[in-house]
């Protein structure tokens, strides 16, 4: 199992997202940034909501809000590394896709339903 910010970008980039180069708010576009430490090894991601507020599930405890990705920079996240977008609804959820090193899993998660949000996790399947 990788844990580099490649191997992240190349899970995400399986669901659709693609680099980009402004945390800015774009219609119809979903994005998530991802950060990293100061080894660059992928420490947290948050992702951007409909109404342009970021979110981000802080371990076992409350999803939070914040207004930019940078508002997380510090010790215990590291800093934004790379910004990544992809159209709205464009995932495979719940699909094996072929991938990096065996196969990734792409499923949404629906513990936020009333929200209308949504998690995107990734899974790993190593041959």
């Amino acid at each position: 199992r990788e844990e580099t910010l490649e191997a992240f970008i190349q899970a995400y980039s399986l669901a659709g997202y693609v680099p980009c180069d402004t945390s800015d708010f774009e219609s119809g576009s979903e994005k998530i940034a991802i950060y990293t430490d100061e080894n660059g090894k992928p420490t947290h991601a948050a992702r951007q909501t409909q109404a342009g507020r970021w979110t981000s599930k802080l371990g076992h405890q409350e999803d939070i809000e914040h207004d930019r990705p940078d508002n997380l920079k510090g010790s215990y996240y590291g800093a934004v590394a790379i910004i990544m977008k992809m159209s709205t609804g464009k995932y495979s959820d719940g699909k094996y896709v072929p991938g990096i090193s065996g196969y990734v899993i792409l499923k949404s998660t629906s513990s936020c339903q009333a929200k209308n949000c949504r998690h995107l996790k990734i899974f790993l399947i190593c041959s």
